[in-house]
């Protein structure tokens, strides 16, 4: 169950990247082609399948399911950056050991420690906390 929780977060989350088109709002976070650590946040106008808060419900669950969900999730936002999809962004230099339950709490602390942003769709709260976490020197 849990295997297919993570499989439905990734194809979820490979299709929605692929058919937005934020180029306008990706060229206001970059200038020069520098990466700026500035997430692309937006408010949600819409129904966006995982938002801040949906995020963090799933990340504090003591379900399975919920829990698979959540470290799905984080992975494909996590790799999605480490592909370079989000590089004109932020980059994450990520330390070899890091598993997903670290990756996990990580999120879930800043997903509570910035309130204002649960109304965001969650991959750029992903990744400025991964991004936060463990920044290129």
């Amino acid at each position: 169950m849990m295997n297919k929780s993570i499989y439905l977060v990734l194809i979820l989350i490979l299709t929605l990247s692929g058919c937005s088109d934020d180029s306008n709002q990706n060229n206001q976070n970059v200038s020069n082609n520098q990466v700026t650590n500035q997430p692309i946040q937006r408010q949600v106008n819409s129904n966006p399948f995982v938002n801040g808060q949906m995020l963090l419900t799933l990340c504090q669950s003591d379900k399975l399911p919920d829990i698979g969900a959540c470290q799905g999730y984080i992975m494909a936002v996590n790799d999605t950056m480490i592909a370079g999809h989000l590089n004109r962004h932020m980059l994450v230099c990520m330390p070899k050991g890091v598993n997903p339950l670290t990756l996990k709490e990580i999120v879930t602390n800043y997903l509570k420690a910035v309130p204002a942003k649960l109304g965001f769709i969650a991959d750029g709260i992903v990744a400025e906390a991964l991004a936060n976490n463990f920044p290129c020197r």
